[in-house]
C-alpha cells in the first residue's frame, strides 16, 4: 500500500482480550490515532474488549506520546504503532499495517455502541463501500443536538472521522486512503469514497467526547468549522485552513473534561 509504513512501538502483545459471549470474532481492525490520550484511551479500549462479536485486532498509532499512551494502549489489549504526528499520516499508517478485510477508524473519545462491529460487517455484505455511525454527545446543548442530528445525513460534509468510519480493505486502497494533510483528511476521504459507491450512515450512534467544542465554545466551533468548510470547498489549500484554525482565540463555555 503507498504511504509512510508504521514502525513497531513495542513488539510486546498485550494481554489477551476476553472471548465474547458468542465466541464470535468479526474481520476488523479497528485503527486508533492518538497523541497524548492516556487519559481517554482505557475507556475506548474497555469498550472494545466488550464488543460481541469482537474485533481481530486493535491498533494504536502513536504520533510522539510523552504521557504514557503506548503504555496503556498495550496494557489496554491493543497492538502499538509510531508514525509521524498528524491524523492523516497516522491512521494511513495503521491501515497498512492491519491484517483485517475490514477497517474502523476510530477516535480515541469516541466509544462504540454494543454491538457496533457485528453491525459494520452486515453493512458491508452487500454494495456498500464503507459508511459510518451517527453522533452524540454525552453533553446537553443545542448546538450539539443539532450536530447530533446532521450526523444523521448521509453528506460529505457532515462524515468527520469522530463518527467511525469503516471500509473494506480493497476500497481503501482503492480510494488512495487517507491523505497526509492538517485538516480534513476524513471529509475528502469520505468525498473519495461516494465516488466508488454508495456509502451508509448506520441507524446506532458512537458516543463522542464534546472536547474539540470546549476551546472556543459549541456555537463559535460550528461557525468556524462551517466556515472552514466553505473555504475548503472553495479550493483553500488544508494547511492555510489549519494554519488559520489555530489562530482563533479560545472562548471557553465548557468543562474541559468532557
Amino acid at each position: 500500500m503507498p504511504g509512510r509504513e508504521a514502525s513497531a512501538h513495542s513488539t510486546l502483545p498485550g494481554p489477551p482480550r476476553p472471548t465474547p459471549a458468542s465466541g464470535r470474532r468479526v474481520d476488523v481492525s479497528v485503527i486508533i490515532p492518538v497523541l497524548e490520550e492516556a487519559l481517554h484511551l482505557p475507556g475506548v479500549l474497555c469498550d472494545l474488549s466488550g464488543q460481541d462479536p469482537a474485533p481481530r485486532e486493535i491498533l494504536v498509532v502513536d504520533g510522539g506520546s510523552t504521557d504514557g499512551t503506548g503504555d496503556v494502549a498495550e496494557a489496554g489489549g491493543a497492538r502499538v504503532l509510531a508514525a509521524s504526528r498528524g491524523r492523516g499520516s497516522q491512521l494511513h499508517a495503521g491501515a497498512g499495517q492491519a491484517v483485517g478485510k475490514i477497517l474502523l477508524f476510530l477516535h480515541a473519545d469516541t466509544r462504540l455502541p454494543p454491538g457496533a462491529l457485528g453491525m459494520v460487517e452486515e453493512a458491508l455484505t452487500g454494495d456498500v463501500v464503507g459508511g459510518r455511525f451517527r453522533v452524540r454527545f454525552p453533553h446537553p446543548h443545542p448546538v450539539l443536538d443539532v450536530l447530533a442530528f446532521l450526523s444523521r445525513l448521509p453528506w460529505g460534509w457532515t462524515s468527520f472521522g469522530d463518527a467511525g468510519c469503516f471500509v473494506t480493505r480493497k476500497v481503501y486502497e482503492r480510494a488512495g486512503g487517507f491523505e497526509e494533510i492538517p485538516l480534513f483528511e476524513d471529509v475528502r476521504f469520505h468525498r473519495r469514497l461516494r465516488g466508488i459507491g454508495p456509502t451508509c450512515v448506520l441507524p446506532a450512534s458512537v458516543t463522542t467526547s464534546c472536547r474539540r467544542f470546549c476551546g472556543k465554545g459549541p456555537g463559535r466551533q460550528l461557525v468556524l468549522s462551517t466556515a472552514l468548510i466553505v473555504a475548503h470547498r472553495l479550493g483553500v489549500s488544508p494547511a492555510r485552513l489549519a494554519a488559520w484554525y489555530e489562530r482563533e482565540p479560545p472562548s471557553l463555555s465548557l468543562p474541559r473534561h468532557l
